[in-house]
C-alpha cells in the first residue's frame, strides 16, 4: 500500500476528503501549482510527515 493511502486510513472522514485524488497534486512541479493547490499541498504536509515533496 502506498504512503498516501496508508495515511488516509488513519484520518477522519473530513481529513480524508483533503487527501482524495491528491496524487496528481503531489506529483505536480511546485512552480506549476496554483495558489489554491499550494494551499492544499501545504495542508497535506502539515497533516502527515510521511507525505513529503518529491523534490526533497
Amino acid at each position: 500500500m502506498n504512503v498516501r493511502k496508508r495515511e488516509q486510513k488513519r484520518m477522519t472522514i473530513t481529513e480524508r476528503k483533503l487527501f482524495k485524488r491528491s496524487r496528481s497534486l503531489l506529483k505536480k512541479a511546485a512552480q506549476n501549482l496554483t495558489e489554491t493547490e499550494k494551499g492544499l499541498v501545504a495542508a497535506m504536509h502539515e497533516k502527515s510527515d510521511s507525505i513529503r515533496p518529491l523534490t526533497s
